[in-house]
């Protein structure tokens, strides 16, 4: 099996065969952009995990476990991103969707590229992405397993941080505010070049954003409900902007960059 190609600007690319996969019988095409990463199988998912193998997890959040997978006959390394669907599984769907169509389209040297997914299963949703050897700045800031940090390289990992976020404010296609950057987030290679990850909350803005506000769209509601979604926060707190606490709803690249 042919390792997928990367570039310098982690560009994402796999043979038109192996893309062309026939859908499962009694099952509906997917609607993600297979010609731009590459979709996997569940059983290869599996072999790379070595079964979602405990000790092979990266780490674990409310909403994913990541894994290390070993693809290709353990040529190629990837970070495996195993969605916890549970009781909220319509929202995890959508994080999902959002997720993959939304990275699968972003090329920049500060953005962890993502490699492909697996949509196999009803409630196995999963993505992978490029395998960050370095763990995230938060383990080198708050951890014991790495050397603390140099001053220069953490001004140089800030820098590649806010570059990655210029391209998504004003040089990506359509803007893009990723709604949850924090520590956690920024990711570091084997030569600790910061990588933004993690878009499940992120939104598309208009083409060329230039401080115009997103307005983030609500499902019907009565009143008393949907005050309660304006007052639900999405992010981390203590990186959430201030202004978020009067209308979640609203949110410019001005709520990234605090």
């Amino acid at each position: 099996m042919r390792t997928p190609s990367l570039s310098g600007f982690c560009f994402c690319t796999v043979s038109e065969s192996k893309l062309k996969k026939k859908p499962s019988k009694g099952k509906a095409k997917s609607s993600l952009p297979q010609h731009l990463c590459r979709r996997f199988s569940l059983e290869e998912i599996r072999v790379a995990t070595n079964n979602f193998d405990s000790r092979l997890v990266l780490g674990k959040g409310g909403s994913a476990v990541v894994y290390k997978g070993l693809f290709d006959d353990g040529a190629s390394v990837f970070a495996v991103k195993y969605l916890l669907v549970g009781s909220s599984r319509q929202k995890t769907l959508e994080d999902f969707r959002n997720e993959v169509q939304l990275v699968c389209q972003l090329r920049h040297q500060h953005i962890l590229t993502l490699i492909g997914f697996c949509d196999e299963a009803e409630d196995e949703k999963i993505i992978v992405f490029n395998y960050m050897s370095k763990g995230s700045l938060f383990d080198h800031l708050h951890g014991t397993r790495y050397d603390p940090l140099p001053w220069k390289q953490r001004l140089e990992i800030c820098i590649g941080a806010a570059r990655g976020l210029h391209y998504l404010h004003a040089a990506a296609k359509r803007a893009v505010i990723h709604r949850d950057i924090k520590t956690k987030n920024i990711l570091l290679d084997e030569q600790k070049i910061s990588k933004i990850a993690d878009f499940s909350l992120s939104k598309i803005g208009p083409f060329s954003l230039s401080n115009v506000p997103i307005r983030i769209e609500l499902p019907p509601l009565d009143e008393i409900e949907l005050e309660t979604s304006r007052t639900r926060l999405f992010g981390t707190l203590g990186y959430v902007a201030p202004e978020l606490f009067i209308d979640t709803t609203l949110v410019t690249e001005k709520s990234d960059v605090y």
